[in-house]
């Protein structure tokens, strides 16, 4: 879902400021994305260290509603040719879906069920065969919802490997960081998320920069 809503925010740079404003555009959004890395930890622990776990995900309601709200009240609206016939590939969404649902749990649950587990080599296979017909189903339909023949460009392929590759070693990083800090050196849950300003601050300053440059 995250990985999702990043792209979206890329497309909706590039879909809304010219080429020449493009790379400050993309820095400043990256400055944005880094605001919420710094301030997630730290409120998520505060949170934790009051409230239950669901309140994470209940503080996010209200910034998703904000963040549509800017964007009807701001972002002018697509000129749509009324002549062109566009449909959304519900039938891949679908497989998508179904694909990275059961990848995600097969891995978040691996722990509980064990990598020989039944339910374990089921999500897996279930995610597999998923994917398989989501790509067979893309390289058909009449309007995808990924067209394939962008993995065909070879600076579009490697600008994506690059990036999961990035994202992988920032989130698994993210991700373990804190269980190190609170299981390991026994810090507690606030003090934690303090300590996990410095990444996403360093980014913070640096994304206007890279932006520049580009």
């Amino acid at each position: 879902g995250y990985g999702m809503l990043i792209s979206i925010t890329q497309a909706m740079c590039n879909r809304t400021f010219p080429a020449s404003e493009r790379g400050k555009a993309l820095g400043v959004n990256s400055v944005f994305v880094s605001v919420g890395l710094a301030t997630g930890p730290t409120i998520g622990g505060i949170l934790l260290s009051r409230f239950s776990w669901r309140a994470i995900f209940y503080f996010n309601v209200p910034l998703c509603i904000l963040g549509v709200a800017a964007s009807l009240a701001v972002l002018k609206p697509d000129i749509i040719d009324p002549d062109k016939d566009r449909r959304m590939d519900w039938i891949g969404s679908a497989l998508f879906a179904l694909s990275i649902g059961t990848l995600a749990a097969a891995i978040n649950f691996s722990d509980d069920w064990g990598f020989a587990s039944v339910k374990f080599l089921a999500c897996l296979g279930v995610a597999v065969l998923s994917l398989g017909a989501f790509i067979l189903r893309e390289s058909r339909a009449d309007m995808p919802l990924m067209h394939l023949n962008l993995f065909k460009e070879r600076t579009f392929s490697l600008a994506n490997c690059a990036s999961v590759f990035s994202y992988m070693s920032q989130q698994m990083n993210t991700f373990l960081t804190p269980f190190f800090l609170m299981n390991i050196l026994l810090i507690s849950k606030s003090d934690s998320g303090f300590i996990m300003l410095a990444t996403p601050l360093s980014m913070m300053l640096l994304s206007p920069v890279g932006g520049r440059m580009a």
